[in-house]
């Protein structure tokens, strides 16, 4: 209701020359909306102690924005066990642009699927992405 007293009133001051709008050129700017897509890419590496997985993540710029990446990093590891339950691991960590080398323990052995999503900082301009690796978790030492 106070929207259509407001808009009465504004079309009255109108009509009768007592306010005057102009329209704002639309800008191509960033500032409220994420406009730079991101690409996330994993590769397993061979894993150095038991159980552990290393997997190395490079998260690329897909927009014209190279400025720096700034928010986390979120493992969701599964496998199904025999008993028929899927045992589920998550693990989140800081982005790392020089050492991008993560490294955590999967336990029991056996075959992981992991999806690494990477989560950008909410003021900035970059949009979320993830991709999925398998993952081969041995018992014995590397």
């Amino acid at each position: 209701m106070k929207k259509l007293i407001a808009g009465l009133l504004m079309a009255f001051m109108m009509s009768a020359g007592l306010v005057a709008t102009t329209a704002v050129p639309a800008s191509a700017d960033c500032g409220y909306e994420k406009c730079s897509g991101t690409k996330t890419a994993a590769k397993v590496l061979k894993a150095k102690a038991r159980f552990l997985a290393r997997i190395q993540v490079d998260v690329g710029r897909t927009g014209k924005n190279r400025g720096p990446l700034d928010g986390t990093l979120t493992f969701s590891c599964a496998k199904p066990l025999k008993s028929g339950k899927i045992k589920q691991i998550s693990y989140t960590e800081d982005l790392r642009e020089g050492n991008n080398v993560y490294k955590f323990k999967l336990r029991p052995k056996g075959n992981w699927s992991c999806n690494v999503v990477y989560v950008p900082d909410p003021d900035g301009p970059y949009e979320s992405s993830s991709t999925t690796v398998n993952v081969k978790v041995d018992n014995r030492n590397g």
